[in-house]
């Protein structure tokens, strides 16, 4: 090298420090502009290496690049930023420990406590890959995303969103979680996949699908959340199981009262923080047993129909509507006060149930499939024999 060429050099790096500005383009790839505190140039074989530090910003039409430091390796097309990265285009703006920016491909690689905020939704990962062009976000190590269409936070071991559907996929173990200000009003948790529409304001989950609220447990294989109505349809030999704890109806001993709904398909409808009805579509059984402190059997009753409706307030069932080739079981065990054990059974079209402060009041049966009802009106109280009496009574008429 002459000594008029190492002259031309040296003023190229010094030049290159003191301004602290200078545009690279990668092969085929995006033309990036840095601007830095300052900046130092390597010629290696096939291309250079810059180097700059203090407030690093690289930009390329919509794409913003920030950190404290980076290095542009013109060879493999890359771009390393290191401390306080940001990644920032018209979709969505990434926050990473490090960030590797691959401009040829137009793809980013970003790692440790990555944080990502893009319109109504925003999430947490380890790791992060970026496919600009080809719409689509892959997240793992343990990833949060807050969806504002479904009003909900979800878990789970990794992500996908797809930019062109504008649709999520969380999977491993994923959690779902609708909240509000005054926290989690129902958690569905699933063994596979949870699936976001965007569009359609929906969650679908796959496989061991497990919803909760307050007292209840749903199970199935499928369920889908709906935010408006809410709404959660349970597919796949769904499963309901209702908790309760009372007293007995003439001897105020405890009970343990475990109500279980299941059919072909089963739809929970919250409203207003409480859950609010169940339905029941296709072979929907509802059985009811209350246990004793020795877990004996006090009272059970058991409702068959093709569709079945249980309302609800403040966490009671207010009344039960079954429909279809209904039939009702109902027995009440002896008590130590003396009553006799009970049984009763009924078959009907439809059969409702009245009840008051969680207890049945009566019932009616409408279109007697036996003929004990001759297609009029039978009301009556169960746990009282005498009105049962008056009632089959009156039915005859």
């Amino acid at each position: 090298m002459t000594v008029s060429m190492r002259r031309r050099l040296k003023v190229f790096i010094f030049c290159s420090a003191v301004l602290g500005a200078v545009a690279v383009a990668g092969q085929n790839g995006d033309r990036i502009e840095f601007s830095a505190e300052s900046t130092t140039t390597e010629f290696i074989e096939g291309g250079v290496i810059k180097r700059y530090s203090g407030d690093v910003a690289a930009r390329s039409q919509d794409l913003l690049l920030r950190a404290e430091e980076a290095v542009y390796n013109s060879v493999r097309n890359e771009i390393r930023l290191y401390g306080d990265a940001m990644l920032q285009d018209s979709v969505r703006t990434l926050y990473a420990d490090t960030l590797v920016y691959y401009d040829r491909r137009r793809e980013a690689l970003a790692s440790g406590d990555v944080r990502g905020i893009e319109k109504a939704r925003s999430f947490r990962a380890g790791q992060v890959r970026y496919l600009r062009d080809e719409h689509i976000l892959h997240g793992s190590g343990g990833v949060t995303v807050r969806d504002d269409s479904i009003r909900s936070s979800l878990t789970g071991m990794a992500l996908t969103f797809n930019d062109s559907t504008r649709n999520g996929w969380v999977v491993g173990m994923p959690s779902l979680v609708r909240e509000d200000d005054d926290g989690s009003i129902i958690t569905i948790t699933a063994q596979d996949t949870i699936r976001i529409a965007r569009e359609a304001r929906t969650a679908e989950l796959w496989n061991s699908v497990e919803v909760k609220k307050d007292s209840m447990t749903a199970r199935s294989e499928r369920a889908l959340y709906e935010d408006i109505p809410e709404k959660v349809t349970l597919f796949g030999e769904p499963v309901i199981e209702y908790i309760m704890h009372g007293t007995g109806d003439e001897d105020d001993i405890p009970l343990r009262i475990v109500s279980e709904v299941t059919g072909d398909t089963v739809f929970v409808y919250l409203e207003e923080r409480k859950l609010a009805a169940v339905e029941v579509a296709g072979n929907a059984v509802g059985t009811t047993v209350a246990l004793d402190s020795t877990g004996a059997v006090y009272y059970r009753s058991v409702l068959e129909s093709r569709s079945m409706r249980l309302d609800m307030t403040e966490d009671q069932v207010t009344g039960v509507v079954a429909r279809g080739s209904a039939r009702s079981y109902y027995m009440h065990a002896a008590t130590i006060s003396g009553r006799e054990q009970f049984v009763n059974s009924a078959k009907g079209d439809t059969i409702r149930f009245f009840f008051d402060d969680g207890s049945i009041t009566n019932m009616r049966i409408r279109g007697g499939s036996s003929g004990e009802a001759s297609g009029k009106y039978l009301e009556y109280k169960p746990v009282r024999p005498d009105s049962v009496k008056s009632g089959e009574d009156e039915a005859r008429r």
